[in-house]
């Protein structure tokens, strides 16, 4: 019955994330070891349709947060390599489920501004302090004091390595709510 729908239609959620979680690690030691990254593609793609496909991907496994995405209506052309700029979301949208306050939103918004492209993701939580907004992206840090565990302080290094990689880039900003967003930028097409 319901339940056993329930329970296939999480299974394959989890088989989904484990198959997603094994190619970001492939992601990430090729770009921590410098490989792949001349692979890249600059090629136009459409940033809301992307970003609309990873929240899609993440709002099962996020949970019990929900996902703010105000979805603008029409495309945004980035230019980029599509499949590595989902990933690097991912893994930002996985960041702040791990530090977001339980059941507090993770909120994600898209704007052209100038000739790039943005792409923000922030929770309702203090943010990261303002003194360490570079360090997060080196590789093995972890910033103490941000809730739970941080992993293994890599992700954020290969998500800066990825984005520099395809003509873009990641950095941390005020959310102006007293707390920080990252912010992921393209060239826009």
């Amino acid at each position: 019955g319901a339940a056993n729908a329930d329970a296939d239609r999480w299974r394959e959620a989890a088989n989904d994330q484990l198959a997603r979680l094994d190619r970001l690690v492939d992601s990430i030691l090729a770009s921590v070891r410098g490989e792949g990254l001349t692979g890249l593609s600059r090629a136009p793609f459409d940033a809301v349709g992307a970003v609309d496909e990873v929240v899609d991907t993440l709002r099962l496994l996020l949970r019990p947060h929900p996902i703010r995405w105000a979805r603008p209506d029409r495309p945004m052309t980035a230019i980029g390599d599509e499949t590595r700029f989902r990933q690097v979301l991912e893994q930002l949208l996985e960041n702040e489920s791990k530090y977001a306050p339980i059941e507090k939103g993770v909120s994600i918004g898209i704007w052209r501004l100038g000739d790039e492209v943005q792409v923000y993701v922030t929770d309702d939580g203090p943010g990261v302090p303002v003194e360490d907004w570079e360090s997060v992206f080196e590789p093995f840090v972890r910033v103490e004091g941000r809730g739970r565990s941080r992993g293994s302080g890599i992700g954020l290094f290969a998500a800066r390595r990825l984005m520099e990689a395809m003509g873009g880039r990641v950095y941390l900003e005020p959310n102006g709510y007293a707390g920080s967003r990252f912010v992921v930028s393209l060239p826009a097409g």
